[in-house]
């Protein structure tokens, strides 16, 4: 098997399925997991003692934690922890792509359709949907579809700068074609590149 990078970045919407992509490269191909969300989820408990927050509060910290540490400060944390490899789950700006590029990282876009994502959610695991209406989803997210600026969150413009071969719609395929379409890529990366 061929060497494989030992940065990736990993982006798409809520439901598309990049948590289950970011868990298979971690047990397939042995890579440490760094997420957004898990940086602001332990500056909040840190700050609170709490364990649970509302989807506004998170975004809100991550703005803050951007503001103070740089959009990229997802990326710098994965670089600086010295791993030989590591996926980061759930890049949503352009400034941590480009740092993504600058370490020499590779991003992989992972895209559903807004009704599977719909019908995910409603499928969670933990039982507990975060939309009972699809049209809530679609007004939720539109918070973090475009960003005014190269700091802000903004995923369809991060989905903008993936390569195409590396682009997975899990909108009509099963989990054991996503983990061949992640074999795929992580077996032809020959470039270093974004």
């Amino acid at each position: 098997m061929a060497e494989h990078q030992s940065l990736i970045g990993v982006t798409g919407l809520a439901r598309s399925g990049k948590s289950e992509a970011v868990r298979y490269i971690h047990t397939a191909y042995g890579y440490e997991v760094v997420t957004a969300s898990g940086l602001i989820r332990a500056s909040l408990q840190q700050e609170s003692g709490r364990t649970t927050f509302a989807r506004d509060e998170l975004r809100q910290r991550g703005d803050e934690l951007r503001r103070l540490y740089g959009a990229d400060f997802v990326v710098t944390h994965a670089h600086n922890l010295g791993s030989e490899r590591v996926v980061i789950d759930g890049l949503r700006n352009k400034e941590a792509v480009r740092s993504l590029g600058h370490y020499g990282g590779i991003l992989i876009g992972i895209t559903a359709d807004i009704e599977a994502r719909f019908a995910r959610d409603q499928q969670s695991n933990d039982g507990k949907p975060h939309y009972t209406r699809i049209e809530d989803m679609i007004q939720d997210e539109a918070k973090e579809l475009r960003a005014p600026d190269e700091r802000s969150l903004g995923v369809l413009d991060v989905l903008d700068m993936v390569h195409p071969e590396r682009r997975i719609d899990t909108t009509y395929l099963s989990i054991e074609d996503v983990r061949s379409e992640i074999d795929r890529i992580l077996q032809s990366i020959t470039q270093l590149q974004i």
